[in-house]
């Protein structure tokens, strides 16, 4: 009997094999060394992709100055896959590659990002191509052109911070727009007469020209508000909402100071790291009694907005601080300006 029941055993087994052949699975040994199954015939339907290159549409320059230019893309298709880095690629000759000059971009939004180019040469045509990769490789978009403008170098370099163009270096002009000459105060004595009149004027830090070298110069209220205009053609004066705008678009007034300051010249290692390439510098000041104080130490900026009758919204880096100060200030004081492009 004992054998007899094997025999019938065997026979069932092999019968139930013939009646139900395997079906193919996938087997996932777990860490916690169980297994899962999957029957491949639910897997392919889920899972079944083909990962093709990334498509690209390199967008036009949103903003181009004498020495940089902001360069915008869009991803058409990710190529079913993860797109891993991205940037655009410049150079003078046509059809730039990562072999030309590169830069990624870190400013991504899901399905457009930018950059920021810098150091360009004035007056030079660029081509500009964007890139992108994923599991697929690289890819590149279309290919652009931009010539960098040929202004004035009245106002030196400026640098584009997010939507706005910025000057990289305190203004340094004795004339207004119109060619009028703005009266230059080298003296207490002459200090105290422009004040008397509430004449707009201008003077280097401790009267000495050689700190003009550095910081350009400091001005009165009065000569941001002049009619004839302070800024050269095509800048103003921003407001007290434009720094507003600026030091937002850095993270704050808690975190935009250390990327405004100037990475050398600042008192007791109060450096920055510039990396939004405002370049502030420690100018000081020319106070309302008539002292000049904190070169090295602190820099100050006039806005073109009034606080009241008397004062004026204005800026300050300071070494000490790691925050952005903003303040009101007499009129009859001398700060350093900085420009923005219309």
């Amino acid at each position: 009997m004992k054998t007899l029941i094997c025999l019938l055993l065997t026979l069932h087994t092999c019968m139930t094999f013939a009646q139900e052949p395997a079906i193919p699975a996938l087997r996932i040994f777990k860490s916690d060394k169980t297994i899962m199954t999957f029957p491949l015939r639910d897997i392919d339907s889920m899972i079944h992709l083909t990962i093709t290159p990334a498509v690209l549409q390199t967008q036009n320059i949103a903003i181009v100055t004498n020495t940089s230019a902001k360069c915008e893309a869009k991803i058409v298709s990710n190529g079913e896959s993860t797109i891993s880095k991205m940037g655009f690629c410049i150079s003078t000759t046509e059809n730039p590659t990562i072999a030309s000059r590169t830069v990624f971009s870190t400013n991504f939004n899901g399905s457009t990002f930018s950059s920021n180019l810098f150091g360009l040469i004035k007056n030079t045509k660029y081509y500009v191509r964007s890139f992108a990769y994923n599991e697929a490789g690289l890819s590149y978009g279309n290919q652009i052109e931009c010539i960098t403008l040929n202004t004035p170098d009245t106002v030196l370099n400026d640098t584009i911070i997010g939507t706005q163009v910025w000057t990289t270096k305190n203004l340094d002009i004795s004339k207004y727009r119109n060619g009028d000459q703005i009266t230059h105060v080298t003296s207490i004595q002459e200090w105290e007469k422009a004040n008397e009149k509430l004449e707009a004027a201008w003077c280097y830090y401790n009267f000495d020209p050689k700190n003009g070298e550095l910081y350009g110069k400091l001005y009165n209220w009065h000569a941001v508000n002049d009619p004839r205009g302070l800024a050269p053609d095509g800048y103003h004066i921003p407001s007290d909402e434009e720094w507003t705008v600026l030091i937002d678009h850095l993270g704050g007034i808690d975190s935009a100071d250390i990327v405004m300051k100037s990475t050398t010249g600042w008192y007791e290692n109060g450096n920055g790291n510039n990396s939004s390439g405002f370049s502030g510098l420690p100018g000081g000041f020319l106070s309302t009694s008539g002292a000049f104080y904190d070169i090295t130490e602190l820099g100050t900026w006039w806005s073109s907005t009034e606080f009241d009758k008397d004062d004026a919204w204005g800026r300050n880096l300071n070494y000490k601080s790691t925050k952005v100060g903003r303040f009101d200030y007499n009129k009859i004081g001398y700060l350093s300006i900085r420009c923005v492009k219309d």
